[in-house]
């Protein structure tokens, strides 16, 4: 009897050193993100019943990314500060009128992503959560958006492209015509590049 309770609490101890070996995943990474971004509108009628017509730009985007290991599994809870422009081209009612808009925004993302390593180096990073910002514009005030996408992580080195759905509503004023008394709600795709300047790989 006591062969085998030793025989099992080896076992035991095997299993738990395999265990604490799978889970030598960073705890924290830190990087630099630049990249593009481009916002489209989502629009609700004017009190005449008549919506703006906008075009997309494709503007710069870029910041600083941070995210924390929250399990032993690579489960990483990510945050950072950026800076997006979700400005867009709108045209007034008259058909021949348009106008170049910027929106400004410092954003601040809460996403949960889970890191697969293909290899010790190499890592698909699916993400999905919530980001929320201010406007420093014309449309000053808070903008919050859910956020869904993917990165891969090579090294030090990192990519991805993900999307924003508008979630807050943003009335167009006087400076957009007569589009006032118009709600929009604006969606943008995104891609990065960036450099970890902590934590690559496993």
């Amino acid at each position: 009897m006591k062969k085998i309770m030793a025989v099992l609490a080896f076992a035991l101890t095997g299993v738990a050193t395999v265990s604490a070996q799978s889970y030598d995943y960073p705890r924290f990474h830190m990087g630099l993100r630049v990249g593009m971004s481009s916002t489209s509108n989502s629009f609700s009628s004017n009190y005449d019943g008549e919506k703006p017509e906008s075009k997309s730009l494709n503007t710069p985007y870029g910041g600083l990314a941070l995210d924390f290991r929250v399990a032993h599994a690579p489960l990483y809870l990510e945050t950072g500060v950026y800076y997006m422009d979700k400005g867009a081209e709108y045209e007034a009612n008259d058909g021949y009128t348009s106008d170049s808009r910027r929106a400004l925004s410092i954003n601040m993302p809460l996403l949960l992503s889970y890191h697969y390593y293909l290899s010790e180096k190499v890592a698909v990073q699916p993400f999905a959560g919530v980001v929320g910002g201010y406007l420093t514009d014309v449309d000053k005030g808070f903008t919050g958006a859910a956020r869904v996408g993917c990165g891969i992580n090579y090294g030090r080195l990192y990519a991805n492209v993900g999307y924003d759905i508008g979630l807050t509503s943003h009335e167009m004023d006087r400076y957009e015509w007569d589009f006032y008394g118009c709600d929009r709600k604006m969606n943008t795709l995104f891609v990065t590049i960036g450099f970890n300047f902590i934590g690559a790989g496993r």
